[in-house]
């Protein structure tokens, strides 16, 4: 019941992931059907900090506003280039 509520939250579009999924570890800690110790244990997990540090790193990215300086410079040279636009080179 818990796990549909979730899914069906996040298909709803009206909430923040992170807050749909907060909401969840703290049903599951409140209700007792997972362990306190239990609950956290895969925020250790690498892949997880590595996510996690991606999301950090591109946030950042995006409000300094290089990735839209880089966005501008990428398309004015495809604009320019038809090669670089497809992605081919053709030699006659």
């Amino acid at each position: 019941m818990i796990l549909a509520a979730a899914v069906a939250l996040f298909a709803s579009g009206k909430f923040e992931f992170d807050h749909i999924a907060l909401a969840v570890l703290a049903v599951l800690s409140f209700s007792e059907l997972v362990p306190v110790e239990e609950l956290f244990q895969g925020f250790s997990n690498k892949a997880v900090i590595t996510i996690a540090s991606v999301y950090v790193i591109s946030g950042g990215i995006a409000r300094t506003g290089v990735a839209y300086f880089v966005g501008q410079r990428i398309g004015r040279f495809a604009r320019r280039n038809e090669a670089a636009r497809t992605g081919k080179r053709v030699r006659l």
